[in-house]
């Protein structure tokens, strides 16, 4: 009927059958098309893309003034803190993410050591499997990022974070509940108000550090890289000592990494929104209680609570 019609697929990953979702083979769109962002060159590769437009990296001056603002760098800084500084730059190889990541890991620092654990860290190679080559550069100042933070509380609050879905925005009151619930805190709190200020000590340490991003809402979220970086590491590993999780009111999406937490003996998802119940569930072999009250599971397969270990 002459209509055009514009798709746009944002941020893809991975293949995509095309058929499967109803876009016809591209010599029988007639007025259709199909506009596909990427981080990953392969992609458009793979998929057929008869243009590809690349954006272009920071400017190599851009990079460096974004370093300095955010390492807090300036010309009163000394001279052996700016020739650092401006390797370091170079190193993130003009990623905003990168070089966020990095230079706020370093602000204040004036010690000349640091700077050259930072510059050392990132000249050294890194091989990652399964991790496509670009991002390596990426992954290695976030590293150093969260190595650096040197607060137990902003270390496991971002752990914590990751099992979030992509781009879910995490309210305060979900992460002190959370935080609470896998024990977070230990002894170090009497009363929830104080439980919720020590989240958002940790939280703010996080977005000074540029590993969680703030909302409009005033909510945190990871960047997808960010959270691509700790799931590739397996970084959630450490958490297999938490006996007890609770998360409500929370749009979880894949909750397969729970499978993870061997020890888990208490899981509590009320009013949690997740896409299906995993079968990583029934490998828990400590789990006692089970509470899905009021939880909406997009695919319905409550096959696996009958695999759950009952010793």
């Amino acid at each position: 009927n002459g209509e055009k019609i514009l798709i746009i697929l944002d941020d893809v990953w991975g293949d995509i059958n095309f058929d499967e979702i109803g876009i016809p083979q591209s010599d029988n769109r007639k007025g259709c098309r199909v506009f596909v962002t990427t981080r990953n060159l392969q992609v458009c590769n793979r998929l057929g893309c008869s243009r590809t437009i690349q954006l272009d990296l920071l400017s190599e001056e851009d990079a460096w003034i974004m370093f300095q603002r955010h390492a807090g760098l300036s010309k009163v800084s000394t001279k052996n803190l700016l020739d650092r500084g401006r390797k370091i730059a170079n190193e993130c190889k003009r990623l905003p993410i990168a070089i966020a990541a990095i230079a706020s890991s370093l602000k204040g620092e004036q010690r000349r050591e640091k700077w050259d654990v930072a510059l050392n860290s990132l000249q050294k190679h890194m091989s990652i499997r399964g991790v496509d080559e670009d991002l390596v550069d990426i992954y290695k100042c976030l590293k150093f990022s969260y190595d650096y933070l040197k607060n137990k509380n902003a270390e496991e609050l971002f752990l914590l974070c990751s099992i979030f879905q992509e781009d879910a925005e995490i309210r305060t009151q979900i992460l002190t509940r959370l935080g609470i619930g896998v024990g977070l805190f230990g002894e170090s709190y009497d009363k929830y108000n104080n439980a919720r200020n020590l989240v958002v000590v940790a939280k703010d340490k996080l977005l000074d550090s540029c590993l969680l991003l703030k909302t409009n809402k005033g909510d945190v979220k990871m960047h997808d890289l960010v959270a691509l970086w700790i799931h590739s590491l397996k970084i959630l590993q450490s958490l297999t000592n938490i006996r007890s999780l609770l998360v409500e009111s929370a749009d979880l999406g894949d909750i397969s990494v729970l499978g993870n937490l061997q020890s888990l003996e208490t899981l509590d998802l009320n009013h949690c929104t997740i896409d299906e119940l995993p079968q990583e569930i029934a490998k828990l072999k400590e789990l006692r209680l089970l509470n899905l009250e009021y939880c909406r599971i997009k695919r319905n397969n409550l096959t696996y609570i009958g695999k759950v270990s009952s010793h």
